[in-house]
């Protein structure tokens, strides 16, 4: 009766305040991580590399947005946060790839 987009108010509103905290919480990890000068955990890796992937997928909903809402959104850009955990994220898999080529191995022996 009053034609409003209820999705486009609700997603745009939600993304906002989801790329927000996320953003947040990346520079307060990565700050963390470059002052200690430690390293990131494999837990830690995997927690960020999950993160990533649900933000992947709520930034997603924007193609049932109009045109007109889809432009410049919170998450546009977001892969920037996570610049830092790339490589743990290719040290994890790599690592998982070489214990399973090694139990392939042993178990066709």
């Amino acid at each position: 009766a009053v034609k409003v987009d209820f999705f486009s108010i609700s997603y745009r509103q939600l993304e906002k305040q989801v790329a927000d905290d996320v953003n947040v919480a990346m520079e307060r990890v990565c700050g963390t991580l470059e002052q200690e000068s430690s390293r990131l955990t494999q837990t830690m890796g995997e927690t960020i590399f999950e993160l990533f992937m649900s933000l992947k997928i709520l930034k997603g909903f924007r193609e049932f947005l109009p045109l007109k809402d889809a432009k410049m959104l919170a998450l546009t850009g977001f892969h920037n946060w996570f610049k830092s955990s790339i490589h743990k994220w290719l040290q994890i898999v790599h690592d998982r790839s070489c214990d399973r080529i090694r139990k392939a191995v042993e178990m066709d022996k």
